[in-house]
């Protein structure tokens, strides 16, 4: 899967309110609407399984924190070390500016340092700047630490890392070139360039080094990819080789070894890796540090977001769940020529694999004319890829639940879709009769991870009149 994305030119700066002790007047006016001056990654998060609960997750844009400052758990701020807990506010003799201490840990602020949420049963604190690399952060009490994401969705994934400084554009995309064609959803196209090493500008002000069409296209050489002719590429892609995505034994303690890389990953040792390839995310210029009204902690930046390819490994529903991390290459570097900085690692747990009804849907009501009632298609969806190899020990049925009837059709999988038909031709439709499909446990996905019970829904049959046939 491939996606496309926009040239964002805009870089906004989010308002941080500034802090104001109750009872000395001392307030922090020093200008809150620059970015801040470290290349650390502030917040590391993943879109997570809306169906289950998860740890501090924003139902917005779906995406779950991981690891870093919580905004939507308001005023549990970023610090700086070097400030004593309790320290009273200076003035900088050479900018004349006023700072204070905005530590959770500073007696001061203690009444507006609330994360403000009980989550999963457990209320959130926040650390102080004795917490280290989680100073600042909503944690849980008991472990003083992030809780994990736990359901990362394994399909269609996005990965998001948000920064503490503008990143060097030409260190993390490039833009597609004109011979690459204009239909934005078939891009990239590097098939439509003669010269393939010329289908993408590292600028995108200066155009000049793409290539001609392979087509012919005379307009094509020396322009980016700009279908509203407003001087600016229409298509940004995320440099192939840029991101890591690391998941297996290696990354947590307990994690599954799992034993199948699939055909995209790499790996030893239980532990699967996986680069990014070409059009797999976007760089998210945008410097708001606290989170959109609209868009919720998708409108956090300045940001890189990985949309991997290829799905993540599914989680064993009865056992440890898989861990995942993710690492930037040190080719990436900030607006001043530093690389990127993880103050820990971010890891989070993958969802389990899960199926859904698709056609008849659950509890759906089948209408057959009368004189045919040919069993239907049965259609069932999963969360992620599967192994055609694991239908050989899997058994799905149909059942009759009025008649006890149970049979099985010619099961075919395509991509993440099962298909059940060809039943025998005794087992009709008949009118008011209730059909149960069950999937046993034995189906896995392409990394040999399965779920542990079987799953089950039921449909029912009414006979129509062919005068009324829909």
């Amino acid at each position: 899967m491939k996606v496309q994305f926009v040239l964002r030119q805009s870089l906004l700066a989010g308002l941080i309110a500034a802090l104001a002790s109750a009872g000395g007047g001392c307030a922090d006016d020093k200008s809150k609407t620059d970015l801040p001056g470290t290349p650390d990654v502030y917040q590391v998060m993943v879109v997570v399984n809306p169906n289950l609960a998860d740890t501090l997750t924003d139902e917005t844009s779906g995406y779950a924190l991981t690891y870093g400052i919580q905004p939507d758990y308001d005023q549990c701020y970023l610090f700086s070390a070097s400030r004593a807990v309790g320290a009273e506010c200076t003035t900088d003799p050479f900018t004349h500016n006023t700072q204070c201490s905005e530590l959770c840990a500073d007696p001061r602020f203690h009444d507006n340092c609330k994360c403000g949420s009980t989550i999963d049963g457990v209320a959130m604190t926040c650390a102080g700047n004795d917490q280290g690399n989680f100073g600042g952060h909503c944690v849980d009490p008991a472990t003083m630490k992030v809780p994990l994401a736990a359901h990362a969705v394994l399909a269609g994934q996005a990965i998001r890392i948000v920064v503490g400084e503008l990143l060097d554009g030409a260190t993390l995309e490039h833009f597609a070139c004109g011979c690459q064609g204009n239909d934005l959803t078939k891009l990239p196209n590097e098939d439509g360039c003669a010269d393939k090493t010329k289908a993408w500008s590292d600028d995108p002000y200066n155009c000049s080094a793409c290539g001609a069409s392979a087509t012919g296209d005379e307009s094509a050489p020396g322009r980016c990819v700009d279908i509203d002719s407003n001087g600016l590429p229409d298509w940004s892609s995320l440099i192939p080789g840029l991101a890591t995505i690391t998941c297996g034994s290696s990354v947590e303690t307990g994690s599954p070894a799992i034993a199948n890389c699939g055909p995209w990953m790499g790996g030893t040792s239980g532990t699967c890796t996986y680069t990014t390839g070409e059009g797999e995310g976007y760089y998210y210029a945008s410097g708001n540090q606290f989170q959109s009204s609209v868009t919720g902690l998708a409108g956090m930046g300045p940001a890189i977001v990985i949309n991997p390819a290829a799905p993540l490994p599914a989680s064993d529903d009865v056992g440890t769940p898989v861990a995942c991390t993710v690492a930037i290459s040190n080719s990436v570097k900030t607006k001043t020529g530093v690389n990127v900085h993880f103050p820990v690692a971010p890891i989070w747990h993958t969802d389990v694999l899960s199926l859904a009804p698709n056609s008849p849907g659950d509890g759906e009501a089948v209408q057959f004319p009368e004189g045919n009632g040919t069993m239907v298609p049965v259609v069932i969806d999963a969360n992620t890829l599967l192994d055609k190899a694991s239908l050989a020990n899997a058994d799905i049925t149909v059942e009759n639940t009025n008649s006890s009837v149970t049979v099985q059709g010619t099961i075919a999988i395509a991509a993440n879709k099962i298909t059940v038909e060809g039943f025998p031709a005794t087992f009709q439709l008949v009118d008011m009769d209730v059909y149960k499909v069950t999937v046993s446990s034995k189906l896995k996905d392409l990394f040999g991870q399965g779920n542990a019970d079987a799953f089950s829904y039921t449909f029912s049959a009414t006979k129509v009149a062919a005068s009324s046939k829909k």
